[in-house]
């Protein structure tokens, strides 16, 4: 029999499963079997879970995206719709680049996607997030990240990772100083996934620089740009556009 169903390109419904309330983690095949019927049963046929991969502890870890990965495979004669990850990458991330290469190897392709949180979390609040400016551009406004202001801010950051607000923020402080090294690593990356034909993508794109530079690298879908000038240099590159509702509500 044949039906109309839907591809769902970046779902987060499995993070709620794995963690129904914040600091419970659940079993990651039982969240996973879940996950897949109530994929099923919304129509939804092909899958690519968004599979943060940080340097966050816990939920959003290097070492559960391994764990989600490998559950994926043992649990594949079981599930019933097609589950794919969304390789959703912290550029600032390093410790992932193995798990990148070994999904890339994988019988279903993954999807890569560039984001780059980190930069966002350290803007100077007097820049509005959807007009920063290209992440990489030496005079990006940064916060003081020793202030009051930025750690209140990684609070819900700290609790969803399992570490106290005061040593989250030092973690933060301590990635940002890989900041030079990110571009190089983002071109291997981008390197592994062309090999393999993978789709790419850049997330929260907020300057056609951006769109620009991961396009570059072989990045040819803008995943919820910021603004209309993101959606429309994207648009006149050929490029692929997604937009959610949430971005669309806000304008």
């Amino acid at each position: 029999m044949l039906a109309p169903a839907m591809v769902d390109i970046h779902g987060d419904a499995f993070e709620r499963q794995l963690m129904p309330r914040p600091g419970v983690l659940l079993p990651t095949e039982a969240a996973l079997l879940e996950t897949d019927r109530q994929l099923a049963a919304n129509g939804i046929a092909t899958a690519y879970h968004a599979l943060t991969l940080s340097f966050e502890p816990g939920l959003r870890s290097v070492a559960t995206g391994r764990e989600v990965v490998a559950a994926l495979a043992a649990l594949a004669p079981r599930l019933t719709v097609e589950n794919r990850v969304q390789l959703r990458w912290e550029t600032f991330c390093f410790e992932a680049l193995p798990l990148i290469e070994e999904a890339l190897a994988g019988p279903l392709l993954p999807a890569l996607a560039f984001n780059d949180h980190m930069t966002m979390a350290v803007l100077d609040a007097s820049c509005a997030l959807q007009d920063r400016p290209f992440d990489h551009d030496p005079a990006f406004p940064v916060t003081d990240m020793h202030g009051s202001a930025f750690a209140a801010k990684m609070e819900t950051r700290a609790k969803r990772s399992g570490m106290a607000a005061a040593d989250f923020t030092a973690l933060m402080r301590e990635i940002w100083t890989r900041r030079a090294e990110v571009p190089a690593v983002i071109a291997l990356a981008g390197e592994r996934a062309r090999a393999v034909g993978a789709p790419m993508l850049s997330h929260d794109d907020s300057q056609p620089e951006t769109r620009s530079f991961y396009r570059g690298h072989g990045a040819r879908i803008s995943e919820f740009p910021m603004n209309l000038a993101v959606a429309g240099a994207a648009r006149e590159a050929g490029d692929w556009i997604v937009v959610r509702a949430p971005n669309a509500a806000r304008g």
